[in-house]
């Protein structure tokens, strides 16, 4: 049969790739073998696609003669091994008896056929099948497989990488293949966030998600809710207070009307650390370089993110410095040269001017309302 024509018969559903070639190959040895895949039922193809893909691992000549070993009418003793195979798959009517004669008796493996859908998987999805359903180690896998409603090639390799405790169905359901090494540190981010959690508290959490979730979602969740963020700091001035946990950082979010809440993130990691600056109510940020040191990059707000005064930013920005952490240098070894900074088209909006504008524009919008 020609191939390209026979996608374009009425009644049959056509397939691509490897799965194609091999049994186009089959149809030269066994015509009809290529009608028959096109036009039968998404079980009895999958089985096909199967057989032939199971030709990797196992030698045709065993093949044969496991298929063989059933006695299908028709079938010529003297035939070749690709004969013998392809003439078992059409002619054995049922195809528990067909898996049976090629595989044993493997426990489920009729029922994971049928959630395959109509399409071939890769060539080496099938592999992971049998290996699933077949090797005493991945009992436990193979447990997670019977849950499945349906059945992805994506899924079959996430359920291999998956280690214990954590081979699940919802995160076989949840992760991305390429992601199972990012879920083992996002593991090993909330176990050093929360040391109290157990892995019996960590695998509730992934079990309990809801279908429109997702573990970016879970990781926020769980970072949300550490007792502490550990950071090590130089020794602070004693004006400054770490904000070093999550129920810290919500209070002083809504104390200062500030975003803090939407950092998270960044604290998690370890990158940023925020401190509040008592003296004159401030929040400070933070953040994390190489070596262990830490530097101000000038993000000092005040409440509602309002901006302090000169006299405030410098004092902060003095204790800082004298608490070991960095600030940038024209704050102090080369701010000799800060008063010329403009005539260089260099601006820097921490200097006093910018108290003169705030307070200018203050005073006009008092005389706006006075009109």
């Amino acid at each position: 049969m020609e191939i390209g024509r026979a996608k374009q018969l009425p009644g049959l559903r056509p397939f691509e790739g490897w799965a194609l070639e091999a049994i186009a190959q089959a149809d030269r040895t066994s015509a009809g073998m290529l009608r028959t895949a096109l036009s039968a039922s998404s079980l009895r193809r999958q089985t096909m696609f199967l057989v032939f893909a199971s030709l990797d691992w196992v030698p045709p000549e065993a093949m044969a003669a496991n298929l063989r070993s059933m006695n299908l009418e028709g079938c010529r003793p003297d035939g070749n091994p690709l004969q013998v195979i392809s003439h078992a798959l059409g002619a054995c009517r049922r195809v528990r008896d067909l898996l049976h004669a090629a595989y044993g008796p493997v426990d489920g493996l009729l029922g994971a056929l049928k959630r395959l859908g109509d399409d071939p998987l890769p060539r080496a999805s099938y592999r992971e099948l049998i290996i699933v359903m077949t090797e005493p180690e991945h009992l436990t896998r193979a447990k997670v497989l019977a849950q499945l409603p349906r059945l992805t090639s994506a899924y079959l390799t996430t359920l291999l990488r998956l280690e214990e405790p954590f081979i699940l169905k919802e995160l076989v359901e949840h992760l991305d293949p390429n992601d199972v090494v990012n879920f083992s540190t996002a593991v090993r981010l909330v176990e050093h966030l929360s040391p109290q959690m157990t892995t019996e508290d960590l695998v509730t959490s992934i079990t309990s998600l809801q279908p429109e979730s997702n573990l970016h979602i879970w990781l926020q969740n769980q970072v949300r809710r550490a007792q502490i963020f550990p950071v090590t700091l130089p020794e602070l001035d004693k004006a400054f207070v770490p904000l070093t946990s999550s129920e810290i950082i919500r209070a002083k979010a809504l104390e200062y009307r500030n975003c803090l809440r939407s950092r998270f993130g960044e604290v998690a990691l370890g990158r940023t650390c925020y401190v509040e600056y008592q003296p004159s109510p401030a929040i400070i940020e933070l953040t994390a370089l190489s070596e262990g040191r830490w530097a101000c990059f000038d993000r000092i707000y005040g409440p509602r993110n309002a901006r302090l005064t000169s006299a405030t930013r410098r004092a902060i920005l003095q204790k800082l410095r004298a608490s070991g952490v960095l600030i940038y240098a024209h704050h102090d070894e080369i701010s000799r040269w800060n008063s010329i900074s403009r005539w260089l088209g260099v601006h820097d909006y921490d200097e006093a001017i910018l108290d003169e504008i705030l307070e200018h524009r203050s005073f006009r919008r008092i005389r706006i309302r006075l009109r």
